[in-house]
């Protein structure tokens, strides 16, 4: 199984204390946790679901297409740069 690494923001919310962890790459995958610790085990849980949800859209939509994978160097104004 391959291993892919995403980024997630995590953010204190000041009146609860809970903490938001919401992945830059895929909108939608968001979690919350009270410690960082379970807002980053909820992250890898959305990420996951995320993933399924948007893998059996593809495969309804794409039908009999050739998917392949291209690589992209990232740009220097990249975001965590």
């Amino acid at each position: 199984m391959a291993f892919k690494t995403f980024t997630v923001t995590l953010q204190e919310d000041k009146e609860t204390g809970w903490i938001t962890a919401q992945c830059l790459e895929l909108p939608g995958a968001i979690s919350q946790g009270r410690t960082r610790r379970s807002a980053l085990r909820n992250s890898k849980e959305a990420i996951r679901a995320v993933l399924e949800a948007r893998a059996k859209v593809l495969k309804k939509q794409i039908g009999q297409a050739d998917i392949v994978e291209v690589k992209v160097r990232e740009t220097s104004s990249s975001l965590l740069a």
